[in-house]
């Protein structure tokens, strides 16, 4: 019988995010598994996934700190739990201070992307607390090569936890719709190049672009300079920006494709949601995507940056609604059988059950 188990979640916020998503999911998850997971959050009581985790009856406590602040406050809190999985850089820079008076906690702390963390600061913040944290995970393989060259940790426990997701209990039905749409989902920030998606479509012959849209769903700091590139290209009332939606089933009623332009992504929540609901992918070849993405089965690669291959691809499925089922129907069984919440859940289980 699993040993019962009370874990912290620690987050630096609970803004929009995959990695946020995939804390509540895990929560509800766990706590459905006779555990209870809560979660620990350095943002706001206004963060726009607050409302997802009260409704699924998980506990948030909110902390506003520096890294050197408040730190009896979050030492009071963090003591009530067996297991403290951080799932950030800058949750674990927040608990540096207070890790060597947590004694009976086990720390996991779980990187969810591939950043390199590795300037002065962040250097000394690993060291420092590297003797306080048990194991080590991440969300890909390149995620774990990254941090081991900056963060080596050789005495610590290194493992690959590849995200899951909750499954449809029902197949999706296809919508029908005379146009090819295509959807992008998550931040607007440079990072995720949204304005390539732009690009490619605009550079399309005006009697292929008119038969496709693009549904821009999330919100960030290039939201205003994407809108006017969108104003300056023919037809971009094609191109529809619909902000921050906290509803995953009204987005994913959105798109016919999702699109993933990403200069870096570790294991994308948002293609794990798109193929779960049986929607073929196209996305940049960087970080996790290929773990997700198989060429002409699942959707299609490409290389970051390359527009006109972003073209190619896109033109791959117009007017062809064949290969838009078969590829979301490969999609589906890929998620099934490999990225379940609950798969995720029991290798996180294993995690906090090993002996120091």
């Amino acid at each position: 019988m699993q040993q019962l188990k009370k874990v912290c979640h620690i987050l630096s916020s609970l803004n929009i995010g995959g990695a946020e998503r995939f804390v509540i999911d895990l929560c509800i998850e766990q706590n459905n598994n006779g555990y209870t997971a809560e979660i620990l959050s350095f943002g706001t009581s206004e963060d726009k996934l607050v409302n997802v985790a009260k409704i699924n009856n998980i506990k948030v406590t909110h902390i506003t700190k520096k890294w050197w602040t408040n730190n009896l406050s979050t030492l009071n809190v963090l003591k009530r739990f067996n297991v403290l999985h951080i799932h950030s850089p800058v949750s674990l820079k927040a608990i540096l201070l207070i890790s060597p008076f947590l004694h009976d906690q086990k720390l996991i702390y779980t990187r969810h992307g591939e950043g390199r963390y590795n300037s002065r600061i962040w250097t000394f913040v690993h060291k420092m607390i590297s003797p306080f944290i048990n194991a080590v995970t991440f969300v890909s393989k390149n995620g774990q090569k990254v941090f081991q060259i900056d963060h080596p940790w050789p005495k610590k426990k290194h493992q690959v936890i590849e995200n899951g997701i909750p499954l449809p209990s029902t197949y999706p039905v296809p919508l029908k719709n005379n146009k090819l749409r295509l959807g992008s989902v998550g931040r607007v920030v440079e990072l995720k190049k949204q304005s390539h998606l732009i690009s490619a479509w605009n550079a399309l012959p005006l009697d292929i672009k008119s038969n496709i849209e693009i549904h821009i769903i999330g919100n960030g700091s290039c939201y205003k300079s994407l809108v006017q590139q969108a104003a300056q290209c023919e037809l971009n009332q094609n191109i529809v920006f619909h902000g921050f939606m906290r509803d995953r089933i009204e987005i994913q009623k959105l798109f016919d494709i999702l699109v993933v332009t990403s200069e870096s992504e570790g294991l994308s929540i948002a293609i794990l949601e798109s193929m779960a609901e049986g929607k073929p992918v196209i996305g940049s070849d960087v970080g996790g995507n290929s773990r997700l993405i198989i060429n002409d089965s699942t959707g299609y690669l490409y290389p970051f940056g390359d527009i006109c291959k972003l073209q190619s691809v896109i033109m791959k499925y117009i007017n062809n609604d064949n290969l838009l089922c078969e590829h979301g129907k490969k999609a589906l069984t890929h998620v099934t059988d490999n990225f379940s919440i609950n798969s995720a859940m029991k290798k996180y289980e294993s995690i906090y059950n090993e002996n120091n």
